[in-house]
């Protein structure tokens, strides 16, 4: 399995550390990494099937996008890019890097707390107990992983859009609170990020593990089944010619809410071990 630690911290800027045998360890405090990749579809079917990147947590740290093709509409002599608009995203994004290396200069850290104003805090966490926390079985149901992360990603674009505001106003971003409007547009940018790592997800997995696991809960549900064990399962289930097959959308069922593994029977003696068992979600039967 790849040594994927690094990657991992760098995402939120965790302190990282490698011990090495023949020289001193190397530590860093607060490492930042950019990844952007632009590919053929493949290359995200690779990445969704590579196990350790799913399970590491690596695929639910990526933003997808998957753009409108023009395929059919381009032009030969199209135009490039407006130079004023180049020059003004150079402009913000150095102006943004001058004032981190002077905040970095004046305090000794490039590390600064963004607070929300009271109107603000008070909408985000209405936000993410009505619409983000349910969602998350819902929505989110075939990118838990992803959807996981949802409320966070609101929160690091409040940050970006707050920052960029404030070094154009010529203010320190810690001076000002983060108000209701650049929430609005934080939230507004993570609704196009939530379509397309659904599309993301389900485009890959829509042939294997999620088309298994609805295979599975419209078994469940056809034979009114509220309670099961593994073996009973797979006889039901007569597609999966092993136990091996069912594990993966056993565990997204578990995930989504939609299954539950019952507390284990104890055993003694001798004899096979009882198999797992499952209840069904009332709600989902």
């Amino acid at each position: 399995m790849p040594n994927l630690d690094l990657l991992l911290k760098a995402w939120g800027g965790e302190s990282y550390q490698k011990n090495r045998c023949n020289n001193a360890p190397l530590i860093l405090d607060r490492p930042y990494l950019s990844v952007c990749l632009c590919g053929q579809p493949y290359i995200l079917e690779e990445l969704m099937q590579n196990k350790a990147f799913l399970q590491s947590g690596l695929i639910a740290r990526f933003l997808y996008c998957f753009p409108r093709t023009y395929v059919g509409q381009r032009h030969y002599g199209s135009k490039s890019l407006n130079s004023d608009i180049s020059a003004d995203y150079r402009n913000i994004v150095y102006r943004a890097l001058k004032a981190k290396v002077a905040q970095t200069e004046i305090v000794g850290s490039d590390e600064i707390m963004l607070n929300f104003n009271e109107e603000a805090g008070k909408a985000f966490a209405d936000y993410y107990d009505r619409h983000i926390e349910p969602s998350l079985l819902t929505d989110f149901a075939e990118c838990p992983d992803w959807g996981g992360k949802y409320h966070g990603l609101i929160l690091r674009l409040c940050g970006l859009i707050h920052c960029i505001k404030c070094v154009t106003d010529n203010v320190p971003p810690q001076n000002k609170a983060v108000d209701m409007q650049t929430l609005g547009q934080a939230i507004d940018l993570a609704k196009y990020f939530k379509k397309q790592a659904i599309y993301a997800y389900s485009s890959v997995c829509s042939d294997g593990v999620v088309a298994n696991a609805e295979y599975i809960l419209k078994r469940l549900r056809s034979n009114g089944i509220m309670q099961m064990d593994a073996r009973e399962l797979q006889r039901l289930c007569r597609k999966f010619k092993s136990t091996s097959e069912i594990e993966e959308p056993l565990e997204m069922l578990i995930e989504c809410g939609y299954l539950r593994e019952m507390a284990a029977e104890e055993h003694s003696g001798r004899g096979r071990k009882p198999s797992t068992r499952y209840e069904v979600n009332p709600l989902s039967a």
